[in-house]
């Protein structure tokens, strides 16, 4: 198993989206969650982070890529990451 966790803030409406489909022969999606930020002062618009826990369950080599964008303006993406999964035997 491993974690993906990127730092977000669904209050000013932007949020993570995979690019494509997860290679489902290779990983499995076993959780997402949105975790925020200690806020102990109570700032409206704190951030947090989205996780996402995965299992590699067959051996070989995937992507897995995300965006953060506003889901109603696909000319929003603030930012894209890829990463690069090796599963071995």
């Amino acid at each position: 198993r491993f974690k993906i966790a990127l730092e977000s803030n669904p209050s000013t409406g932007y949020g993570w989206r995979f690019v494509s489909d997860v290679d489902s022969s290779l990983l499995k999606l076993v959780e997402h969650q949105y975790i925020a930020k200690p806020n102990p002062e109570k700032v409206v618009g704190r951030g947090g982070q989205d996780e996402w826990l995965f299992e590699a369950i067959a051996a070989g080599s995937t992507s897995v890529a995300l965006e953060y964008l506003r889901p109603w303006d696909s000319t929003s993406v603030e930012r894209e990451v890829e990463f690069q999964i090796f599963i071995g035997e």
